[in-house]
C-alpha cells in the first residue's frame, strides 16, 4: 500500500465510493456489479447518487489522511 494515494469513501450495503488525492472518483452499485468492474462516478445518470455519496464521505473522513486533499 506505500504507493497508494491517499483516499476518502463512504460505502453502504448497495453502494461505494471513493475519492483519491489524485482527484480520480469510483462509483459502485453492488446490486448490478459487486465485483466493482464498472466505474459509475462518470455517468451522467449516477450524478445525484456520486453526490450523496461524496456529501456522506466528507462528512465520516475525519479525521482526513496524510496527504488528502478534496
Amino acid at each position: 500500500y506505500n504507493n497508494r494515494p491517499a483516499y476518502c469513501g463512504y460505502r453502504t450495503r448497495h453502494r461505494m465510493f471513493v475519492h483519491w488525492d489524485t482527484g480520480e472518483q469510483e462509483l459502485y452499485d453492488y446490486r448490478q456489479d459487486p465485483q466493482e468492474a464498472h466505474n459509475l462516478a462518470t455517468r451522467r445518470a449516477w450524478k445525484k447518487v456520486l453526490g450523496v455519496m461524496k456529501a456522506k464521505a466528507y462528512a465520516a473522513c475525519r479525521p482526513l489522511p496524510p496527504g488528502f486533499r478534496w
